[in-house]
């Protein structure tokens, strides 16, 4: 009866662990997503004339999860012949919490 209940005892406690590893897994893996929409983003600026570098927005949807990018642009910083791009992507991962990342980058006038 004792061993039953260890090994009861040690079952609940390793399915607890896997499940809190995959829920990390998942979080991990919509961060590494996120991660890559808003370089993407900046790629795109980048590939842009620099007079046309301007804010945008856009929704995307990958793997059944909904990422919001905003881009923004700061012109004259750091310098006045440079151009500030500010990407940021946000998720939810419950429905009260959301998750964001952001990344940025200079473009210069040439």
């Amino acid at each position: 009866m004792i061993a039953v209940l260890i090994v009861s005892i040690i079952s609940v406690a390793m399915s607890v662990f896997f499940a809190r590893g995959r829920f990390m897994f998942d979080q991990e893996e919509r961060k590494r997503v996120g991660t890559l929409i808003a370089q993407q983003a900046l790629e795109r600026a980048k590939g842009m004339n620099y007079a046309d570098v301007a804010a945008w927005s856009d929704t995307l949807i990958v793997a059944n999860i909904t990422y919001d990018l905003a881009v923004s642009v700061q012109s004259g910083a750091p310098d006045p012949s440079m151009k500030t791009v500010r990407a940021v992507t946000t998720w939810q991962i419950r429905p009260t919490v959301d998750r964001s990342v952001s990344v940025a980058t200079l473009l210069y006038d040439k």
